[in-house]
């Protein structure tokens, strides 16, 4: 588990509805006044979304246990076909039927639906982090009664245990997984035999 990729994930799909959203506001903004800069805003949005999107799906496709995006990528797809419309009505002259195409709501409907999925899945996936959380507090946890006993020997600074007239660098895993256990009471010799130190430097 990484818990960069999974908030990688919740960006992306936050990317995915303030896109849409923002699209959405650039149609009703194009719908009221017939100003061609909302026009802008509207591929802004579009861009936006199709970015998060594609940001998920590879995502995905590198880690298969992740949730699989299709059925907000179907939601969006349909979503921007509505846009779609709306927005080559209103370029196209043909304003009243742009405004009867919004006044169906339509547009409503969709957009209620994304908002439940990505609702949906920023839930579980802030779960999941909140569960990585959990297992590297607990980790931390165990590096520190391990550092305790290696202190029984020696005073810990920072990366390295020092004794009397020695320092022996931390191994780099220490505290990142792969912890091995140590008895409090252990003389210097059975330390650097247990956690794998490569090896001594004499302290000047």
């Amino acid at each position: 588990e990484n818990g960069r990729e999974t908030v990688r994930l919740i960006q992306a799909t936050t990317a995915v509805r303030a896109g849409v959203l923002r699209a959405e506001s650039a149609q009703r903004g194009l719908l009221l006044t017939g100003d061609e800069q909302y026009s802008q805003g509207y591929l802004d949005g579009l861009r936006i979304a199709r970015e998060g999107l594609a940001s998920l799906r590879g995502m995905v496709a590198a880690d298969p246990t992740r949730e699989s995006p299709d059925r907000l990528s179907g939601l969006v797809d349909r979503k921007f076909e509505e846009l779609d419309r709306t927005v080559a009505y209103m370029h196209g002259g043909q304003e009243e039927a742009a405004i009867a195409l919004f006044a169906s709501r339509q547009g409503d409907e969709i957009m209620a639906a994304i908002s439940s999925e990505t609702d949906g899945l920023l839930a579980r996936q802030e779960r999941r982090l909140a569960a990585y959380y959990a297992d590297v507090d607990r980790s931390q946890r165990r590096s520190s009664h391990i550092l305790t006993g290696l202190a029984a020997g020696g005073l810990v600074f920072g990366r390295a245990v020092v004794f009397p007239h020695r320092v022996l660098p931390l191994p780099a895993g220490l505290g990142e997984g792969g912890l091995v256990q140590k008895e409090q009471g252990a003389d210097e010799g059975q330390l650097s035999a247990e956690i794998g130190f490569l090896g001594h430097q004499s302290v000047d």
